[in-house]
């Protein structure tokens, strides 16, 4: 009987057990240089939309490869939410730290665009987007990987 009860108490106490385990996984942090200054226009694979009215910066890579008609999508958003007036600033780095980050390949975060859902992508990574600004700085912004695009959007 007390065999019994405690394959009970342990069976109940795995999910909350796996539970707290989740909480404690740690995200991968991807960094990616968007060099749009040194990039031809022609050549560049990158498309970045200023939404004034939400407050957001939308980062789209012009390959629709997740779904038939939808290119993957990365944004920034500038604010907490809608109703707060306070905004999230980006950081300027320098070139010295620059040198010391290690960037994923356009193609390699392709793939892991392709091959996560966005919630399982966001779950999994932290997303950080280098912008090489025509003045020649630097801005780093933490980007999320929300639903997919269609091009027709």
């Amino acid at each position: 009987m007390k065999a019994l009860t405690l394959a009970i108490v342990l069976f109940l106490n795995v999910p909350t057990l796996s539970a707290q385990n989740n909480d404690t996984v740690k995200k991968d942090t991807i960094y990616y240089l968007i060099d749009t200054a040194r990039t031809p226009k022609l050549d560049r694979m990158f498309g970045i939309n200023y939404v004034k009215i939400a407050e957001v910066v939308q980062y789209y890579i012009y390959c629709p490869c997740i779904w038939p008609d939808q290119w993957p999508t990365f944004i920034y958003e500038r604010r907490k939410n809608l109703s707060d007036r306070t905004f999230i600033d980006s950081t300027f780095i320098d070139k010295k730290a620059l040198k010391k980050i290690s960037f994923i390949r356009l193609k390699d975060l392709i793939e892991k665009a392709c091959d996560n859902e966005y919630y399982t992508f966001n779950a999994k990574y932290v997303l950080f987007f280098i912008e090489h600004l025509p003045n020649g700085r630097y801005l780093l912004r933490k980007v999320k990987f929300p639903r997919p695009t269609f091009q027709n959007e």
